[in-house]
């Protein structure tokens, strides 16, 4: 972090994150401009870049529960991981100082006094184990690795997690 530039902290949905969202490219843009992301192509995403199309703001039944649900899988890291202590930061936007059109979001940053580095900390949910290996492995969606591989660049990081509920009962965790 020490490089990366914070541009904000802003309501997500808020026209302020809007336009901060609108105004780079996101770790969850990545998939989408590599044409993997099972939500949203390339074309559409450069459309709302461009401001032709309204930026798209999902908030169906997955959407909902996986933020509702966000705070539990953290709190589930939090117990498998004390060594990590506090995982804050959360909420804000952050900038590569060279290229400023580049953006992280994370969702955590977790620091601890026993480690040099902070670690970015994803949280996701999902209905389907079959694109998620074992925990402790690296088999993980292409999707959100790319969004974290992302996040680990701008903010100088060296590792991060994957966190996941699957199906409402499976927890993994995934360090990259």
């Amino acid at each position: 972090m020490s490089h990366a530039q914070r541009l904000g902290r802003y309501v997500v949905e808020s026209e302020e994150w809007l336009a901060a969202r609108q105004a780079g490219v996101g770790g969850s843009d990545v998939a989408a401009i590599l044409g993997i992301s099972p939500w949203v192509s390339a074309f559409a995403l450069w459309h709302a870049k461009a401001g032709n199309i309204p930026a798209e703001v999902l908030t169906d039944e997955p959407v909902y529960w996986g933020k509702a649900l966000e705070k539990v899988v953290l709190a589930r890291w939090r117990e498998e991981h004390p060594e990590h202590g506090a995982a804050n930061w959360q909420g804000y936007t952050w900038a590569d100082p060279d290229q400023l059109w580049r953006h992280a979001n994370p969702d955590f940053i977790a620091t601890s006094p026993t480690r040099s580095q902070h670690e970015i900390v994803e949280i996701k949910t999902s209905a389907y184990a079959d694109e998620w290996g074992p925990s402790g492995s690296d088999i993980v969606p292409p999707w959100y690795l790319t969004q974290l591989l992302w996040y680990l660049d701008i903010l100088d990081a060296r590792w991060g997690w994957l966190a996941v509920l699957i199906g409402g009962n499976d927890y993994r965790s995934y360090r990259i």
